[in-house]
């Protein structure tokens, strides 16, 4: 099964902000461990800032 994931926030639900970026942390590294692992990523709004390094 081909599966497709969207990602539009950096970080994961409404609760605090440190624990929502514990989460998408979390589900990306799942993510990289899945057996069938999705074929497409897609990155928009907030969530593209994932893919920036971080700024010290």
């Amino acid at each position: 099964m081909k599966k497709t994931i969207i990602i539009s926030n950096e970080i994961m639900g409404n609760g605090p902000e440190d624990l929502g970026r514990t989460m998408i942390g979390s589900f990306m590294r799942k993510l990289c461990l899945e057996e069938n692992k999705p074929v497409t990523i897609v990155f928009y709004t907030a969530g593209v800032k994932l893919l920036a390094e971080a700024q010290k």
